[in-house]
Parts: structure tokens; sequence; C-alpha cells
């Protein structure tokens, strides 16, 4: 065999080789159609408070850095908080008050603009901190809150009162009454009325976290965790059992029933006092 014939034959494998491996490639990194990348799937109410929780903790790290003069931490905290940005437009809340209540909060444009603000102020705080140019990085500083302060009014759910022992045992009494309401109403296919001692319950259920008592340990029970769950469950599924209710989706409205009944018990399973 000739020189050039197996050069060439050498050659005419290399490019069969290459081209199947660029093939191979560009398969193996085509996404699936039903896949959802992990920075893209919406945040859960959980989720969103733990970052908030995240921000809250970088604005006063700021805050501290600031105070200090320390420019390259101030700036890091502010760094953070501008990672928040993506992530608040992940959002599965919905509006609280006024004409667009109910609707999902990050398709609002208003939220979407403070969200944006948020991001700016931040990274040109970071910017002025690096410098230690405080003049410039307060006037961003004091961006930074108003924007969130001017958000939260909007988007973020109050806190719940802090209530005394008598105040939470009369609250307690509140939700029994409902749920017996809710159950005759059930019963008798009364839609009106079930749907309006679910909306009862639900804002009951907002309440629950005033809860000034102790666990056995001696911490505050509104701060715990699972209790914390318990009562937004108690309360997602009182919202949704009013909507089944009211269009007299009895079946679907039996399901969102039972969820109440039986998280109400396994909380108190967990934290209340045996009399």
């Amino acid at each position: 065999m000739s020189y050039r014939l197996l050069t060439a034959l050498l050659f005419a494998f290399a490019l069969v080789f290459a081209l199947a491996g660029v093939s191979l490639g560009q398969s193996s990194k085509t996404p699936k159609k039903d896949e959802t990348k992990e920075d893209e799937k919406p945040l859960t109410a959980e989720e969103m408070h733990e970052m908030m929780e995240e921000v809250e903790e970088a604005w006063n790290k700021l805050k501290i850095h600031a105070r200090n003069k320390m420019g390259d931490k101030a700036a890091s905290a502010a760094d953070d908080i501008a990672k928040a940005g993506p992530k608040l437009l992940r959002y599965d809340g919905k509006v609280l008050t006024g004409d667009n209540k109910d609707k999902l909060a990050r398709e609002q444009q208003d939220y979407k603009d403070w969200a944006a603000a948020m991001v700016k102020a931040a990274e040109e705080y970071a910017k002025y901190a690096r410098k230690s140019d405080w003049d410039k990085a307060g006037k961003e500083k004091d961006k930074l809150n108003d924007t969130c302060g001017a958000c939260h009014k909007v988007y973020q759910p109050a806190k719940a009162k802090v209530l005394t022992l008598d105040e939470f045992k009369s609250l307690m009494d509140d939700i029994k009454t409902s749920w017996n309401a809710l159950q005759k109403a059930a019963k008798d296919k009364n839609a009106e009325k079930a749907a309006a001692e679910g909306q009862a319950l639900e804002g009951h259920a907002r309440k629950i976290l005033g809860n000034d008592s102790k666990n056995a340990e001696g911490k505050l029970v509104r701060e715990q965790e699972d209790f914390k769950k318990f009562a937004e469950a108690l309360r997602k599924a009182a919202e949704e059992y009013a909507a089944l209710a009211k269009d007299g989706e009895w079946t679907k409205a039996a399901e969102k029933q039972t969820a109440i009944g039986d998280g109400c018990a396994d909380c108190h399973d967990v934290y209340k006092k045996k009399r």
C-alpha cells in the first residue's frame, strides 16, 4: 500500500470518528423537553421564607460592616443580597391585597421592578463600598432599604400578632367552632356556609403563629419549624377547601376537609398540653 493511500485512509477514519464524537456530544447535551432546571423551579412559601431570612442576615451584616467602614465585607454582604434577585422572580406566592389579589406575585410589574431595583442598588452599593466611597454607598443603602420596604408592604405576609395565653385559648375555641360548623355545612351540602367557614378557618390559621407558649425545652412554639408547617398546612387546606366548597366540588372538598382534620390532630399530638 502506498504512503499516500495510507495517509488518506487514516485521515478518512479520523474524520469519521471526529464527526461521530460531535454528534454524540450534541445529543448528550440536548435537554429533555419535560425537564425543568433547578434554578428555574418556582419557590415555595417555605423556600422563599428561608431565602428572605438569608437576605435579612446579609442586610444586617452590611449595616454592621458599613458602620465599621469595612468596605470589602460590606460589599460582600451586598453581593449576597444581589444574588437573591433572580430567585425573587421565582416566588410562587400571590398578591395579598388590591385588584390583583390572588394573582401570582412574580407576574406583577411592580414586583418585577422592585426586584430589579433591589439588585441594582445592591450592586451599586458593593461598587462604592469597595472604593470606600461611603457617601455614594450610603445613598444606595437608603435606596435598598426603601425598595425592600415598599415591596414588603404589598407582598410580604404580615407577621402574626403575639397572643396572650387567654387570647390563644380563645382562638382555639374559634377554630373549633368554625370546624364544627364547616362539617355540618358540608354534610348538608350548604356551599355558601361551608365556604364561609373554610375562609374563617384560613383567617384563624394566620393567627396561630402568634402562639406565645413554650415547648418542653423552653423554646417558643411559634419559632419551631414543624409548628410553622402545621399552621401553613391548615391555612392552605382551609383556603383550598373554601374555593372547592363554593363551586360545589364536594368530592375534592372532602379531601381538603380530611387534610384539615388530620393536620389539626397531628399538631395537637405534638403541642397540645394535656388538661
